[in-house]
């Protein structure tokens, strides 16, 4: 995984299970900072949890669930890899993501409506129906992640790359996409308004099926 190996928590200390859980849950109430761990096997309920800041960490096998709502404060994560995870149906709204890195996770449905992300890496991740709204992510890449139907409404992307990935039926509605390759990825079905696509570098196909899309119609010339 390349965000794996560019992001490279400080590890101290290894901790499985329940041991994990408690861990983060005694961090959480002393307003520390969940920091310096590897995480392995543990199932995170957010609404157990009065806070939720992870730094220089690495979960594996982890599963996260439920919602941050009720937190005090925006979850966060910094400097933290998150290695065959399963986010699928987590509520993360409002997150600050660091310089994280998913890999090969499944976050189908996962809410990260108005997160605020700089420097984030999805590779390979099932992300069918992630909602992005309202939110404003830089530098950041998809690598090889299905985003089909993903709703990514009024977001602000900045330096941001899709490659191979799957779009079909994403919704990107007042999201401006110029300035972004999307040559490698399937983008059948996709929901616009109409200038979204304005700067956009697309393939020859690509561009008629688009044009489909927004009512444009081809005709060959005379």
């Amino acid at each position: 995984m390349k965000g794996a190996e560019k992001i490279q928590p400080a590890l101290t200390l290894t901790l499985c299970g329940d041991r994990a859980v408690q861990w983060i849950a005694r961090c959480a109430r002393e307003e520390e900072a969940a920091q310096g761990a590897l995480l392995r096997d543990a199932e995170i309920r957010l609404d157990s949890l009065p806070a939720l800041e992870l730094r220089d960490c690495r979960l594996e096998n982890c599963r996260i669930t439920g919602s941050a709502e009720e937190m005090a404060g925006r979850p966060s994560l910094v400097e933290t890899v998150l290695e065959g995870c399963d986010l699928a149906g987590a509520d993360l709204s409002g997150a600050v993501l660091r310089r994280v890195a998913f890999g090969r996770c499944r976050a189908t449905g996962l809410l990260l409506a108005r997160s605020l992300a700089h420097r984030v890496e999805m590779e390979e991740c099932v992300c069918r129906y992630l909602n992005l709204c309202v939110s404003d992510w830089k530098k950041a890449a998809f690598r090889g992640c299905d985003l089909s139907g993903a709703s990514i409404q009024e977001t602000r992307l900045q330096n941001v790359s899709f490659t191979d990935c799957r779009l079909t039926g994403a919704e990107l509605f007042r999201t401006p996409l110029a300035g972004i390759d999307l040559t490698s990825n399937q983008l059948e079905g996709l929901s616009l308004s109409g200038g979204e696509l304005r700067g956009a570098v697309v393939t020859p196909y690509q561009a008629s099926e688009l044009a489909r899309l927004l009512g444009v119609v081809i005709r060959d010339g005379p």
